[in-house]
């Protein structure tokens, strides 16, 4: 269906491919403008309007486009300031439904008005995100509820704007500017997240199979769904509060232990993607928040990731190198992850790999000297050595965001030292299963050779 919304008899007629075009149009003329015209002494407050038009310009184009910006407003290492701190206005900020729009579509999920099923129903959001908005409720027997309602076409409008990716994807590739089959592959991986992320009823699911999932963090919470007021495009869950983990003065001013806070965060995001293999793929400063005994909230579990059990081993194999700063082991992983396409390359990858081994044991950034490894680096990439498995696209962006967020609570925060926890019961785990294997093993070779 993506597809046939860019073919040409449909293309060129529909107005949604012209607004898109009208909007890049006058972004790009703008930017035009502003090389032509602008002086070098206004050079900040230019950065700060382009950073502006860049998120109008995704906030334009619709829903889509913002899932992209959300992502990248968790990479500061790879956006000027100022463009990261506009993308993060995306998370939460947004336009609300009006109130008509909220109640139609509360009534054609749950069969009646909002007054009818809650005690009390606040018309004012809270949140207003790319996919719904939320409202305060309070149920009938008491209990302080949110309902999340999702905003009107959004199937039609991914469909559309999937396939206008799919387009660009072959034009690209036409050019010589892109490997079309990867992008095809990442924007259907990319597609099929989203259309998971509107159906209300699988995220519950999600949310109830992580709260089992990470059953023994008890300082995690998950929010509980209410079943009986929720569709597929309306739920409600359980209300907790909590100051959002990147608010930093607000969570000092509370007596929150910012390095705890850090650590738990990667110990349960290994439990989820080491363990079990099941992950909450989203966790953005929106999606994550503390409470003021330091528990950590997780919200939203519309956009979920699961791993093979071949991915799970190699990912873990990865883990337990990084802690033991065992270069070979862990390209060993990458190799196996399909990272590395072929093991001829490992040397190559280790000497590329050792500063950013530095990194994540702590290390300043701005003290590790990458021009040692840069001939490496593009011998890599001339050579095509590695790629990234679009499966494994969710999983990167999941680890990119939380190195950020433990950043931005315990600067030269160390992985290798939060994972230690998490590692070590692994391994004592994984020894009495291998323990358990081989006494079983044993007794069956025994048993096989005992005379009848």
């Amino acid at each position: 269906m993506a597809d046939a919304a860019v073919a040409p008899a449909v293309l060129f007629r529909e107005r949604r491919f012209w607004s898109i075009v009208s909007v890049l149009l006058r972004f790009l003329l703008l930017a035009l403008k502003d090389r032509l015209f602008a002086s070098e002494r206004d050079n900040q407050s230019l950065r700060r309007l382009r950073a502006r038009r860049v998120r109008q310009l995704l906030v334009e184009l619709g829903p889509t486009f913002i899932k992209v910006g959300q992502f990248l407003s968790m990479r500061r290492d790879a956006l000027p300031l100022e463009i990261a701190d506009e993308l993060s206005l995306l998370q939460d900020r947004l336009p609300p439904l009006s109130s008509a729009e909220v109640r139609s579509t509360i009534k054609l999920e749950l069969g009646a008005e909002p007054e009818q099923l809650f005690s009390e129903f606040d018309e004012v959001p809270i949140a207003s995100a790319s996919i719904g908005q939320v409202h305060r409720v309070l149920l009938k027997d008491g209990r302080a509820a949110i309902v999340k309602v999702q905003r009107p076409g959004l199937s039609q409008l991914f469909y559309q704007d999937l396939g206008y990716m799919r387009l660009l994807s072959r034009i690209g590739g036409s050019l010589g500017w892109c490997q079309t089959q990867y992008w095809l592959a990442l924007s259907d991986e990319f597609g099929a997240k989203l259309f998971a992320e509107i159906d209300y009823l699988k995220e519950g699911r999600h949310a109830d199979r992580m709260r089992v999932v990470l059953r023994s963090y008890p300082q995690v919470i998950i929010p509980r769904v209410y079943w009986k007021f929720t569709g597929r495009r309306v739920i409600t869950l359980e209300y907790v509060p909590g100051v959002k983990v990147d608010s930093i003065d607000e969570l000092k001013v509370l007596g929150v232990n910012l390095k705890a806070v850090a650590n738990l965060l990667v110990e349960c995001y290994l439990e989820q993607v080491v363990a079990s293999g099941f992950f909450h793929a989203d966790p953005h400063a929106g999606n994550l928040a503390v409470d003021a005994r330091g528990n950590l909230i997780i919200y939203d579990f519309g956009m979920m990731s699961e791993l093979s059990a071949g991915e799970k081993t190699a990912l873990s194999a990865c883990v337990m190198a990084i802690c033991r700063k065992d270069i070979n082991a862990l390209t060993l992983g990458l190799v196996d992850l399909g990272v590395i396409r072929n093991a001829q390359f490992a040397d190559q990858f280790g000497r590329a790999l050792k500063p950013l081994l530095d990194y994540y044991y702590g290390a300043d950034i701005l003290a590790l000297d990458f021009k040692a490894v840069e001939s490496e680096v593009e011998a890599l990439v001339a050579g095509n050595a590695f790629c990234l498995p679009p499966a494994l696209a969710y999983l990167l962006r999941t680890g990119s965001s939380l190195e950020g967020l433990a950043r931005t609570l315990k600067p030269n925060f160390s992985f290798a030292q939060a994972a230690a926890p998490f590692v070590r019961r692994m391994a004592v785990e994984q020894g009495l299963i291998n323990l358990q294997r081989a006494v079983e093993a044993f007794a069956i070779s025994a048993i096989a050779e005992m005379p009848i």
